[in-house]
C-alpha cells in the first residue's frame, strides 16, 4: 500500500493515520514508502466472513494490489480456503485425465470463457507455487 491508500482506508475506518499503521500495517522492506497489510489467521485483516462468503470490508477503497489479485484455483490459499470449507472434494487436476494433449487443450479453452471454472495446467500451478 501508498501513502495515497492508506490514507484513504485509516478515512474510511475513521482511525488515525497513526493508529491505522500501528494496527494494520507492516513495513514492506523491498521498496521505501510502501506497506503491507496484516493478516489474521492467514488471511487479510480486512476479510470478512458471513456464513461461507468472504467479503472484503474496504472493497470501495481497496488497494490497487488487491484490486489486481485474481482468485484462482492455481493459488494455493484459495485451494486451502476451499479444503478449510470441506469444498476441495470436488478439485481434480485436468492433467490426471486420458486424453490427448490437443483434447485437453480444447477442453481447457472451452471452459476457460466460464465464470464457473478456473482451469490451468499442473505445471502452470506448481510454478506459482514455487
Amino acid at each position: 500500500m501508498n501513502a495515497h491508500e492508506i490514507k484513504s482506508i485509516a478515512t474510511r475506518l475513521g482511525i488515525p493515520l497513526k493508529q491505522f499503521h500501528a494496527d494494520y500495517l507492516r513495513e514492506y522492506p523491498v521498496r521505501p514508502d510502501s506497506y503491507l497489510i496484516n493478516r489474521r489467521d492467514g488471511v487479510c485483516v480486512f476479510l470478512m466472513r458471513r456464513g461461507t462468503h468472504a467479503l472484503c470490508s474496504v472493497h470501495d477503497v481497496k488497494p490497487e494490489a488487491c484490486k489486481a489479485w485474481i482468485p484462482s484455483l492455481s493459488r494455493k490459499e484459495c485451494r486451502d480456503g476451499l479444503r478449510k470449507l470441506g469444498a476441495a472434494h470436488w478439485l481434480s487436476a485436468l492433467d490426471d485425465l486420458d486424453m490427448p494433449e490437443g483434447q485437453l487443450d480444447e477442453s481447457c479453452r472451452s471452459l476457460q470463457d466460464t465464470s464457473d471454472y478456473s482451469i490451468m495446467h499442473r505445471k502452470e500451478i506448481l510454478s506459482q507455487n514455487e
